[in-house]
């Protein structure tokens, strides 16, 4: 309703499976008011509706209950030309069969899916077969994009200027895969340097912010120098593995714990400190 207050037209919309999902049912609404048939209301807005799917962990897909929905949607539906049940059905799927999906709206809603990697589409196409099952798995349109990355935003500057001062032209090749052969001309020393000279600055963030936190706390010196002790000399030629996201349950920063065998090999070689930052 906002994109029409501001007098927007657009012909694709795109979504997730998330509350976005909902504009769906909205554009439905908005047709069936001028006399459509919901099905056909339905096939017309899913035809300009892209959808991504972002994870295959449970968490990562909204689920309702139905006394939640009648809540929200009992007269809603009834705007639809809809019986509730029909409209529930809108969001069945085996996962929850008493719950509305917001995966399940968002593909019956729309006629280009995506994951968000060539691995999360194949995982994708299996997990949302239900949708489709007349069609094979492996052909059924769930399709896949691999997500990019904005390189003048993340660079951080310091290699900003050396690819300015070294290659004129890089900022118009980020995907001439044959122009960035001429990476190796960048001394192993220079790179090497410039690359220990941010990790350097980061832990001593780190460590400032650690020292901060730990002495805020009421933590005894001891204690704070067993901690630190890798990241009090920014200069120390360790691991650092780290964790940078939103902790959301779906982006499963546990998985560095399934299996712990594995990481007590890395985390217990006196000779190779590892920290972990999250």
């Amino acid at each position: 309703r906002l994109v029409r207050k501001l007098g927007l037209t657009p012909t694709a919309w795109h979504i997730n499976e998330g509350h976005a999902a909902f504009q769906i049912l909205e554009r439905s609404r908005e047709l069936v008011e001028t006399g459509m048939e919901f099905c056909a209301a339905l096939e017309l807005v899913a035809s300009g509706t892209v959808f991504t799917t972002h994870t295959p962990v449970p968490a990562g897909h909204d689920m309702f209950d139905e006394k939640l929905m009648s809540s929200y949607f009992g007269r809603y539906s009834e705007q639809l030309h809809l019986g509730f049940r029909d409209f529930m059905s809108l969001g069945e799927s085996p996962v929850n069969s008493s719950s509305f999906n917001m995966t399940a709206l968002a593909l019956r809603g729309s006629r280009f899916h995506n994951g968000v990697s060539r691995i999360h589409g194949t995982v994708a196409s299996q997990m949302e077969s239900y949708v489709w099952p007349q069609i094979p798995t492996a052909e059924n349109p769930m399709t896949y994009v691999t997500n990019g990355v904005h390189a003048h935003t993340f660079l951080a500057r310091e290699w900003v200027n050396l690819f300015d001062m070294r290659f004129r032209e890089w900022r118009n090749k980020l995907l001439d895969e044959n122009y960035w052969q001429c990476i190796d001309e960048i001394p192993d020393h220079r790179f090497w340097s410039l690359r220990q000279e941010l990790k350097s600055s980061m832990l001593e963030d780190v460590y400032r912010r650690t020292l901060r936190r730990y002495r805020r706390n009421g933590c005894n010196e001891a204690l704070i120098r067993r901690v630190t002790q890798y990241i009090d000399k920014p200069d120390a030629d360790v691991l650092v593995l780290g964790f940078a996201r939103r902790f959301a349950t779906y982006k499963r920063a546990t998985l560095l714990f399934s299996d712990p065998q594995r990481l007590a090999r890395i985390l217990n070689d006196p000779e190779r400190p590892v920290i972990l930052i999250f």
